[in-house]
């Protein structure tokens, strides 16, 4: 599954007596460097910066110059917009720098485990795209938001697995796009974690599930979760994520079954942190003794939005 990020900021100055909103900037883009694309594979403690420096931000960037001020931060809102295209699942972070923490201009921002290691990075930009200031003095707190996103590719696509030496076609496609738990974005966490994460799946045999869900549904019937759920070493500038389940001869499914003819093979993912759901349909059926484990292996891939 191939997945998608971006980002934008929004920075608000405060008087510090009074409380009073003085500046906003209102939400602008941010440039994901290739080492953010890396720390998608690695869990970190985020941390946003201000800076002075004026240099345009690259993708090859890996840190931030004329260093103001620094601050951590906690979630704040997230959800879902699937009401219209372009949909996306998102999760907001706000940093709030105390009063009189930074004085000076602030010309850009970004947020990363260091000030050496960014994930993210923007020159402050006017309504226009123009490059903007924002002065702050002694009296003055500034409260900045990051929003991380999760586009939401909506569209089927297809391939082929090799089971026991058998290749099936499949298709595959997005499910319950409108769940921000499992399409919500969690900055600073490495794609693939989770504590409940699990793969389901659906055998025609036993629950009549015959073909994939709708984007904001599942497929029909009662489903079997994985016994057992994991994910191999992220490895550097692959921006992939391999992942596998696993479903023992234990399970309930395959009981006193000598042979079990898994029919039509539905089968989706869950909750694995930013991975979103999907839904995956076999071309054929898989037979499967009482004395084997069913394993299936895919991985998440992930770039920049388009």
């Amino acid at each position: 599954m191939h997945l998608q990020f971006s980002g934008r900021y929004r920075l608000q100055v405060f008087h510090g007596d009074t409380d009073i909103l003085l500046k906003d900037t209102g939400w602008f883009d941010n440039l994901i460097t290739d080492n953010g694309l890396n720390l998608l594979g690695a869990d970190y403690t985020p941390r946003c910066y201000v800076g002075s420096d004026s240099a345009t931000p690259t993708t090859s960037d890996t840190s931030i110059a004329g260093v103001l001020a620094s601050a951590t931060g906690l979630n704040g809102a997230g959800g879902v917009q699937v009401s219209s295209a372009p949909y996306y699942g998102y999760m907001q972070r706000s940093f709030v720098f105390s009063i009189g923490a930074i004085q000076g201009t602030i010309r850009q921002v970004a947020i990363g485990s260091s000030d050496t290691n960014l994930f993210s990075k923007a020159l402050l930009t006017a309504v226009d795209g123009s490059p903007t200031t924002l002065t702050l003095s002694g009296v003055d707190r500034l409260t900045l938001t990051y929003e991380l996103r999760q586009c939401i590719n909506t569209g089927d696509f297809s391939g082929s697995i090799d089971i026991n030496g058998t290749t099936f076609d499949y298709a595959g496609r997005a499910c319950e796009i409108d769940d921000a738990s499992y399409w919500r974005p969690s900055l600073g966490m490495a794609m693939g974690t989770s504590t409940s994460g699990n793969a389901r799946l659906y055998c025609s045999l036993r629950t009549g599930a015959t073909a994939l869900g709708t984007v904001l549904t599942n497929p029909n019937g009662t489903t079997v979760a994985s016994s057992l759920s994991g994910k191999d070493a992220y490895v550097a500038n692959s921006y992939t994520m391999p992942m596998w389940s696993e479903w023992y001869d234990t399970l309930g499914l395959l009981t006193n079954i000598n042979a079990f003819d898994l029919g039509t093979l539905l089968f989706t993912t869950t909750t694995f942190s930013m991975g979103g759901r999907w839904q995956f349909l076999l071309d054929g059926s898989v037979e499967k003794t009482q004395y084997q484990k069913l394993r299936i292996e895919w991985a998440y891939t992930w770039g920049r939005c388009a």
